[in-house]
């Protein structure tokens, strides 16, 4: 492609995860890192390989895939891959499924993010020492009576003022069981197990691990 028909221009500063950081600072393009490939057979196709370097700690640089097709871009891939730290009142034994269920949201993976959020739900309820008896007396109890086990253990205010587990545990179990990748269902389930967790921390409430 001759020169003349280039067209130059300048990566911006973006936020993203830095794993030895734990944070979300600003990152700097790596011109000298970066590159572009044409697709041989249509020109107006491109992929983009654009290197990042994290102002804080300046350690090994994240690379970004990205798909030009005519005036659409995607992002096809992250190296290395995306981890958005849960909120630190989650319980620290089940908090990664909370995490890792916002990498294929992202993706456009609702479905599985759906299913491993409704697992972090499960999870949690089975580090509860009243749905760990219930469990050792029925060991197929079903999420419903799990659920209900944790519910019992819940002060009256709170369940009166705050998120139910079960009522999300519910509606994550139908999307999943109808393959319904709703992409509204899975951020409100999110917000409102944050609000529930949220307030348990404020509750100084113990249990779970």
């Amino acid at each position: 492609e001759a020169l003349s028909d280039m067209v130059p221009f300048a990566l911006p500063s973006i936020n993203t995860f830095c794993a030895a950081c734990g944070a979300r600072p600003p990152f700097n393009p790596i011109d000298g890192k970066s590159s572009c490939v044409l697709d041989d057979e249509n020109e107006q196709n491109q992929w983009y390989n654009l290197a990042y370097e994290c102002q804080q700690c300046k350690g090994t640089p994240v690379r970004f895939l990205v798909r030009r097709e005519g005036l659409r871009l995607r992002l096809c891939g992250r190296d290395p891959i995306e981890a958005v730290p849960a909120p630190k009142f989650l319980p620290k034994g089940q908090s990664k499924f909370f995490s890792d269920a916002q990498v294929p949201h992202h993706a456009g993976q609702t479905l599985a993010a759906i299913f491993l959020l409704r697992t972090f739900v499960e999870q949690f309820w089975r580090s509860v020492p009243e749905v760990q008896s219930l469990i050792k007396q029925k060991p197929r109890a079903t999420g419903d009576e799990q659920g209900a086990a944790y519910q019992d253990t819940l002060p009256t205010d709170f369940k009166n003022r705050f998120p139910s587990l079960s009522e999300i545990y519910g509606k994550l179990s139908a999307a999943m069981h109808e393959a319904h990748a709703d992409a509204g269902l899975f951020a409100e389930s999110c917000q409102r197990v944050e609000e529930h967790f949220d307030a348990r921390r404020v509750y100084k409430m113990v249990g779970g691990s």
